[in-house]
C-alpha cells in the first residue's frame, strides 16, 4: 500500500524537501531515514496506555503536548515523562534521549491545587461566576491538593473534612457554570492547576428567566417550580437568550 511520508529525519535532524542526497552526504547503501515512530505513554496513576506517533527531531515537550492533545487531557506544570525511571528534560529531543520505535514512556502528574468557593459565603462578596472576580484575592476560598485520578466526590469529602461543613445530597460542584459529575476522575473532566470550583448549595440555586409564550411576561423558575406563568397561568415558556459572550471549541 502507499504510505505518505510527511517528514523525514536523519540522525535526529529534520530533512527539508529541497535537500539532495549529496547535501546529506548519502553516497552509498546503508543509510536510514526515519519518518515517524510509534511510542506508548503509560499513566499508571490513571491506568491509561496511549500510542502516539512522534518524530525523532521533536522535543520532549512536543511529545508531551501531542500526548495531552490525543488523550484530551489538561496540561499541568508538574507533569513529567520518564524513561527507565529517569525524568526526561522537556528541552531535549527524542533522538538524544534514544527513544526508538516501540519505546514506553511513563507519564506522571503529582499533586496540584484546586480552589473551592462556597456559594453561601460568596453571596456576601458579590458575584462569583467570573473567574477574574474569583482570582481577585478578596474572596475566601479553600485550596485543596488533588491527584488526577481522584473524583469530585473525594474533593467534596476533603472540603467537608477541612471546613467541617458537609455536602448535602443536592449540593453540586461547578466549573465554568457546568455541573461536574461526582464519580468521574479529574483527568477526564480536564481540571487545570488552580481551577476555581464553586459549590452550588441547593438553597442557593438561582432561578432561570423564561418568557411566557402567551403573554410575554418574564417568569422566574427554579428547578423544583411548576412551569406556569404567574400572569396568565399559561404553562408554556421559552428560555431567554443569553446576553453573555459564548465561545465553543470544536474537535
Amino acid at each position: 500500500r502507499n504510505v505518505r511520508l510527511d517528514q523525514l529525519t536523519k540522525d535526529g535532524i529534520e530533512l527539508q524537501n529541497h535537500q539532495t542526497l549529496q547535501e546529506l552526504n548519502i553516497f552509498d547503501n546503508g543509510h536510514t531515514l526515519i519518518s515517524r515512530i510509534c511510542i506508548t505513554i503509560i499513566d499508571d496513576q490513571c491506568d491509561l496506555s496511549t500510542d502516539i506517533l512522534v518524530c525523532e527531531f521533536w522535543s520532549i515537550r512536543d511529545v508531551l503536548d501531542t500526548y495531552l492533545s490525543s488523550s484530551r487531557r489538561e496540561k499541568h506544570e508538574r507533569a513529567t515523562l520518564s524513561l527507565d525511571e529517569n525524568i526526561l528534560d522537556l528541552q531535549s529531543s527524542v533522538y538524544h534521549e534514544k527513544i526508538e520505535n516501540g519505546t514506553k514512556l511513563k507519564y506522571f502528574v503529582g499533586k496540584y491545587s484546586v480552589l473551592v468557593y462556597d456559594s453561601e459565603i460568596q453571596s456576601s462578596f458579590g458575584s462569583y461566576g467570573n473567574n477574574n472576580n474569583m482570582n481577585g484575592g478578596d474572596q475566601p476560598c479553600q485550596e485543596i491538593e488533588v491527584l488526577d485520578n481522584q473524583t469530585i466526590v473525594e474533593i467534596q469529602q476533603e472540603y467537608a473534612r477541612i471546613t467541617r461543613k458537609p455536602f448535602m445530597k443536592n449540593d453540586k460542584l461547578l466549573s465554568n457554570e457546568r455541573h461536574l459529575p461526582e464519580n468521574v476522575p479529574l483527568f477526564k473532566l480536564r481540571i487545570k492547576d488552580n481551577e476555581p470550583l464553586i459549590i452550588e448549595r441547593e438553597q442557593q440555586q438561582k432561578p432561570a428567566q423564561y418568557i411566557c409564550a402567551e403573554c410575554g411576561a418574564i417568569v422566574s423558575l427554579r428547578p423544583q417550580d411548576a412551569v406556569q406563568c404567574r400572569e396568565c397561568f399559561m404553562n408554556v415558556v421559552y428560555k431567554k437568550r443569553t446576553a453573555r459572550v459564548c465561545q465553543y471549541n470544536c474537535r
